[in-house]
């Protein structure tokens, strides 16, 4: 019970100062506060299920003035680029003004802007006066430079080619893609065919044991196929049409929204050599 109540007081006590990134013309305007996985509610009721799903490991968060203006700048640490990415592409309105700072900076004036840096999502909201764009880009660049890591987007989104993919269109979901229970850490995107669009996804995973066991998962309930010699599923998804996947050396990949099992393995012949 002791041990209980000291961690219990822990995570109730502000973080040090030093633990915030030092911002040029900017000066802390309040106590910096840290949230854990443990009671990330008791300040991102919420949202705080999302963040949780996308591994979401601390926060960081304080005000920062300068001159009349108040930010709230909000610290997520992910713990991965790819879940950074998975939130921040959630959460990052598609009318948002993209500025190339890190792997992408995001424009939402006058209220707020967004950040991503490998491990880092970060959100300034406005809380006071008026953030204009000069001062935005510039407090963005000094954040992005503060925090540690590369600035390069996550290195799975390479996975996906980049022929035909629609701009702006690219994501990552941790759980349940297209709703699907199976299709768990998928990056996907959308791709152009002819006058409409359809998604390539594929499903992240680190060896090949742990492929062919999501693959052996999926057989259970998918119907089998074949495309040129390499195993193939596939299951129709209402409002998603007919979604695949094929299993090659390089990992499961897959396609959704095909009108029959002809135009499936037409868009799966892409992955097979």
């Amino acid at each position: 019970m002791k041990n209980l109540t000291l961690l219990l007081l822990l995570l109730a006590l502000p973080a040090a100062a030093s633990d915030f990134p030092a911002v040029d013309g900017w000066a802390l305007a309040s106590e910096v506060t840290a949230k854990s996985p443990d009671n990330l509610w008791e300040y991102n009721n919420g949202a705080a299920e999302a963040f949780l799903a996308y591994g979401f490991k601390g926060l960081r968060y304080a005000d920062l003035k300068a001159g009349d203006v108040v930010v709230t700048a909000e610290i997520y640490d992910m713990g991965t680029p790819i879940n950074a990415f998975g939130i921040y592409s959630t959460e990052c309105s598609t009318d948002a003004e993209r500025v190339d700072i890190a792997a992408e900076g995001a424009l939402a004036l006058p209220y707020q802007c967004l950040l991503l840096k490998d491990r880092h999502y970060v959100k300034l909201n406005l809380y006071q006066g008026e953030l204009k764009k000069d001062a935005a880009v510039k407090l963005l660049g000094s954040l992005a430079a503060a925090l540690p890591g590369t600035d390069g987007w996550p290195a799975e989104l390479d996975l996906l080619p980049a022929e035909g993919r629609v701009t702006g269109s690219m994501g990552y979901t941790r759980e349940a893609y297209l709703g699907m229970s199976a299709l768990r850490e998928c990056v996907h995107a959308d791709y152009v065919s002819g006058e409409k669009t359809f998604p390539r996804f594929i499903m992240l995973a680190d060896t090949d044991k742990a492929r062919r066991a999501t693959w052996e998962r999926m057989a259970a309930k998918w119907t089998a196929g074949e495309q040129k010699g390499q195993p193939v599923l596939w299951k129709k998804i209402p409002y998603q049409g007919i979604t695949g996947v094929v299993l090659t050396a390089r990992g499961i990949f897959g396609v959704s929204d095909c009108a029959d099992e002809k135009q499936l393995m037409e868009r799966l012949a892409a992955y097979v050599e």
